[in-house]
């Protein structure tokens, strides 16, 4: 589903694309229902509304430039089935402060949070700690 004024979107089966949200520009927020697998390359890039995500337990992948450039993006919020994030998802989601990795994940690209400047908090749980995942964040040190 996905707000904007009163639209929803409902009944997406597997892949989320750009093409499924003609007017992606304006959406506020987006929650994914239970069908969604899959939040594809460029879905939300440059999405100048978008502050909030919530992403269903079904959501395994977040595809290269996901959410490219939504530099209104505050919060998201990762489903516990997330194993997969890609190059440049959230690259210059400047809005961006705390992340909240869950410890299903088992791949993300060094870019995934390339140009979020204002995260402050990043939560890592054990499970992704003792991986050998490869976890960059602007700022950190």
């Amino acid at each position: 589903m996905y707000e904007n004024g009163h639209e929803e979107l409902l009944d997406i089966t597997g892949t989320l694309n750009a093409a499924d949200i003609p007017d992606a520009g304006h959406v506020v927020q987006l929650v994914t229902g239970s069908k969604v697998t899959e939040i594809g390359n460029y879905c939300f890039n440059s999405s100048s509304s978008l502050k909030t995500v919530v992403l269903s337990d079904s959501v395994t992948t977040l595809g290269q430039h996901a959410f490219h450039y939504c530099s209104k993006l505050e919060n998201v919020s990762f489903g516990n089935k997330l194993s997969v994030i890609r190059g440049y998802a959230f690259q210059n989601a400047t809005s961006l402060k705390t992340v909240v990795l869950p410890a299903s994940l088992t791949t993300m690209a060094d870019t995934a949070f390339t140009g979020c400047t204002r995260i402050r908090k990043v939560t890592i749980p054990q499970a992704v700690c003792s991986s050998k995942l490869s976890l960059k964040f602007p700022n950190s040190y």
